[in-house]
């Protein structure tokens, strides 16, 4: 389980900070409302 959640991380830095930092402000807006 870990090994894949590692392989998705990964696969998340390949595609770009620029997506991560979107997620994670959705995510901090979602929280926030």
């Amino acid at each position: 389980m870990a090994i894949v959640l590692n392989d998705t991380v990964t696969v998340l830095r390949g595609v770009g900070p620029s997506l991560a930092d979107k997620l994670a402000r959705l995510h901090i807006t979602s929280i926030r409302d």
